[in-house]
């Protein structure tokens, strides 16, 4: 026979779970999306040094968005029987017991200031659940056009949409401010929870831009020596 506290244990270990597997995800989002952001950002200042690899920059370009909007297409997906931003604010909403005064003090009696996280401290509440679910409804347009993306091209080769020759960038756009707003609003929300939990937030930035920059300057400077010891003019470029 399970009692109330090893259900709660269970329920604990579950919730942790889910958290940790969705800012995996989101984290993985933001990176990708912003690494297809950087390398589009370089074309024109590095398109020398971008053209002496031209199939594997486009290439690792067009990977990175599709991965991004991958990701993303997981977190909002509202199949019930998947793990998702939904799944999980359900999920929390039916167990609100874990973010109680009490279950809260429990789980972080020994850590370092602790009286002063207890007296800040605001549980989660049904109210609290609502207002975040309507926070990323209200990204609903951005939604579902990734979802389009999602079925008419990522996960499918749709027959129909082809035969229309329908351009999808432009009957579904994703903008990259939009996809942007809705990366850090999951952000967002899922370190409210975390913090809930057990005080602590994810950080989802991660440098990227300064390390390209840092591969493109060495090829520039590879290049440039190439070319003094050989006598050799500027390479051919073609568009990628």
């Amino acid at each position: 026979m399970t009692t109330p506290k090893q259900n709660l244990a269970n329920v604990e270990r579950l919730f942790v779970s889910y958290l940790e597997r969705l800012i995996g995800e989101i984290k993985k989002a933001n990176l990708y999306f912003k690494a297809w952001k950087s390398i589009n950002s370089y074309t024109r200042e590095y398109h020398t040094e971008l053209n002496q690899a031209p199939t594997f920059w486009g290439s690792a370009r067009d990977a990175y968005l599709e991965t991004a909007l991958i990701c993303l297409c997981r977190i909002v997906e509202e199949n019930s029987d998947v793990l998702s931003i939904w799944k999980f604010l359900n999920f929390a909403d039916a167990n609100q017991g874990i973010f109680t005064t009490e279950a809260f003090s429990r789980r972080m009696i020994s850590k370092v200031g602790y009286e002063e996280q207890i007296k800040s401290y605001r549980p989660i509440t049904h109210k609290i659940i609502e207002e975040d679910k309507k926070r990323i409804k209200n990204l609903e347009p951005t939604i579902a056009n990734l979802k389009t993306w999602r079925v008419k091209v990522l996960a499918h080769i749709d027959k129909q949409f082809l035969n229309q020759e329908i351009d999808i960038v432009t009957a579904y756009p994703i903008k990259i401010e939009k996809i942007e707003k809705l990366i850090v609003t999951i952000m967002e929300v899922l370190n409210k929870y975390s913090a809930a939990y057990n005080s602590s937030r994810w950080l989802i930035d991660m440098p990227f831009e300064s390390g390209l920059q840092t591969v493109l300057d060495s090829i520039r400077f590879e290049l440039k020596e190439t070319r003094k010891q050989r006598g050799l003019g500027n390479p051919k470029e073609i568009d990628f």
